[in-house]
């Protein structure tokens, strides 16, 4: 557990079998927390809410594949949840319909005195989004540390992830922390800067040359 100016708690957790990685959240002075990416399995988010005297009141979705979603319907059907996820994946959503909230570019989020704020950057699959949260940026499967998201799955596009890494992400403060949807690298966070400088899908100096090596 990680406390920051005593404003929010904020919580890793690593799941099975993909290394998934799924964060709990919660403003410090109202108790409101949310999950950006539910892979952590039901009772191990209970666990970490009663734990914590926090309750639940949204999720956030950086993208429609299920290796995210683990514990979604369940939260969903024991909790009075907003979700808000790009309207892209609603299609892949439509048996948690009642409780979706459509999100776009610059989309601001608030929960309790938290705002996260939105950013589309589709590539991996159509309806990516990355949350930013103060420092940290939540960049689900667009950026990984050291990698970035599959383009060989229907419906992803490498040229659109290009421009989502290259164009968009590349646009943001350098020292922001990554903190990504999956364990894939030697370590489960890292900083823009870092990733600028070493990721080997962040070096190229054309689009296609990163559309080729990314197929």
């Amino acid at each position: 557990m990680e406390l920051f100016r005593k404003i929010y708690y904020f919580q890793q957790v690593t799941s099975s079998p993909f290394h998934q990685l799924s964060y709990v959240i919660g403003c410090q002075e109202t108790a409101k927390a949310c999950i950006i990416d539910p892979s952590l399995d039901y009772e191990n988010c209970v666990s970490l809410l009663d734990k914590n005297s926090l309750k639940l009141e949204a999720l956030l979705l950086t993208h429609s594949h299920a290796d995210q979603l683990e514990s979604l319907l369940e939260l969903c059907l024991n909790f009075d949840l907003k979700i808000y996820a790009h309207p892209d994946g609603l299609h892949k959503l439509s048996y948690i319909k009642a409780h979706f909230i459509s999100v776009l570019e610059a989309h601001k989020i608030s929960l309790g005195n938290l705002t996260f704020q939105a950013f589309h950057t589709p590539g991996h699959t159509p309806d990516s989004l990355c949350f930013l949260l103060e420092n940290k940026l939540f960049t689900g499967d667009t950026l990984h540390i050291g990698g970035c998201g599959r383009c060989d799955l229907p419906q992803s596009d490498p040229a659109s992830l290009y421009d989502s890494l290259y164009r968009k992400i590349k646009s943001l403060p350098m020292d922001l922390k990554v903190y990504p949807s999956h364990h894939y690298g030697i370590q489960p966070t890292s900083t823009l800067r870092e990733e600028f400088k070493n990721n080997p899908y962040l070096q190229f100096s054309s689009e296609e040359e990163f559309i080729l090596y990314r197929k």
